[in-house]
């Protein structure tokens, strides 16, 4: 049996007092690929920092069939923040980048084995970079 990524059901998110997200529902199947588009402002960022726990929010967040609040398998989920002062600062390449999406499945401190080094160039190869 398949469960969804992602299912979102009447979320909110106050930010400073201020709504910025209300009632929202979204379900990303497997599979699926979507794409969050909005003027500056609008609460992208927003929604998928609540999706992801970062952010208090309202309502209900599931991944992979869990609450939020019991999902532990944390190794099958990818979040980049924006944060546009790193970039100057901190100079990296594809592979590095993508490499760092290995972490959760290493020992602590551990440097890339066989079979990492094998996944990662699998997807850089699979988005076609």
């Amino acid at each position: 049996m398949t469960t969804d990524p992602l299912a979102l059901r009447g979320v909110g998110v106050s930010l400073g007092g201020d709504p910025v997200l209300t009632d929202i529902d979204l379900t990303l199947a497997a599979g699926e690929f979507v794409t969050l588009l909005g003027a500056n402002g609008s609460g992208k960022s927003t929604l998928v920092r609540a999706a992801v726990g970062l952010v208090p929010h309202t309502g209900s967040v599931r991944l992979f069939d869990r609450p939020l609040d019991d999902f532990r398998d944390w190794f099958r989920v990818g979040y980049v923040p924006q944060r546009a002062a790193a970039v100057a600062g901190v100079p990296a390449t594809v592979r590095e980048v993508v490499t760092s999406g290995r972490l959760s499945r290493r020992r602590f401190a551990g440097l890339p084995r066989k079979v990492d080094k094998q996944a990662v160039a699998a997807a850089i190869e699979a988005v076609g970079l």
